[in-house]
């Protein structure tokens, strides 16, 4: 596994509530950002979180980001949990 770039991811690694290995970070790969073959994804991408009642901006039709989620997994159970981490 890569190394880990954030602090804040660092400080949620934490051990597996199923079986208590320590948990490890992920990427998420999405499928519709220019799909593969057999709909496979080809890039990471960062999920982000909005507030429930944001709308997209009339200029450049962006919702407005209050943050991104960040992902760890077990590697013995296949346990992922995700959180969500506050925008600078």
């Amino acid at each position: 596994m890569g190394q880990m770039k954030d602090t804040a991811m660092s400080k949620r690694r934490s051990d597996c509530l199923d079986c208590k290995t320590p948990m490890r970070p992920i990427n998420l790969i999405d499928a519709t950002q220019g799909p593969g073959l057999r709909q496979e994804g080809l890039q990471h991408i960062e999920l982000s979180y909005a507030a429930p009642e944001a709308d997209r901006s009339f200029f450049l039709g962006k919702i407005e980001r209050l943050g991104v989620v960040k992902g760890l997994i077990c590697p013995d159970c296949g346990r992922i949990l995700l959180y969500g981490e506050r925008a600078p």
